[in-house]
């Protein structure tokens, strides 16, 4: 009977000390992985506007969007409504591109999705509009590439097809793929 007692005291001793740490007051520690850590915003801005001027003090381009976040150790800036207005020196160009989201890679290379309208505010030239859900925009460059499918508008013309390569400065916009053109006369 003494080793079933000493037995029994030994369990009950057991189980009261593992409820007297299990009721400790301090919190426990969470780990945070360091994945949750990386994708931590360096700062986020509302109504952001960002102009840029080249080196003769003319206006290049400027950005536009209701909210930015910045990733400094990805030198990566993620928009929402963003609006790009590109200039052009060469032939007094100008378009202005917006979309519902963007990324801006290493402050150069910008991609826009969902809902991107380009609009050429130049009346002059051929093609007024460019739309597309995915449209990459070098803005060191002026040139827009996509290889989704985009839709091109013009006086009485419209071109639908993918692989765009669109040079914003000298106007050359060229469609790799077509899939077809129509043509509006209007009298």
């Amino acid at each position: 009977m003494n080793r079933l007692r000493l037995l029994a005291s030994v369990i009950f001793f057991s189980v009261m000390g593992m409820m007297w740490f299990s009721l400790n007051d301090s919190a426990p520690v969470q780990m945070q992985s360091s994945s949750v850590s990386a994708r931590q915003p360096d700062y986020v801005a509302l109504d952001l506007n960002r102009v840029v001027y080249d080196a003769s003090g003319r206006k290049t381009q400027s950005l536009s969007a209701k909210k930015m976040t910045y990733f400094d150790a990805e030198n990566r800036a993620e928009f929402e409504s963003p609006l790009l207005i590109l200039e052009s020196a060469q032939n007094n160009g100008k378009w202005r591109i917006s979309a519902t989201s963007g990324v801006l890679f290493d402050n150069q290379r910008l991609l826009l999705e969902k809902n991107v309208n380009a609009v050429n505010l130049n009346a002059a030239e051929y093609i007024n509009r460019i739309t597309g859900e995915n449209i990459r925009v070098n803005i060191i460059d002026n040139i827009m590439l996509s290889d989704h499918a985009v839709n091109l508008y013009g006086d009485g013309i419209h071109i639908s097809g993918s692989s765009l390569i669109a040079n914003l400065d000298d106007q050359n916009i060229e469609l790799l793929q077509h899939a077809k053109t129509i043509y509006q006369i209007t009298k």
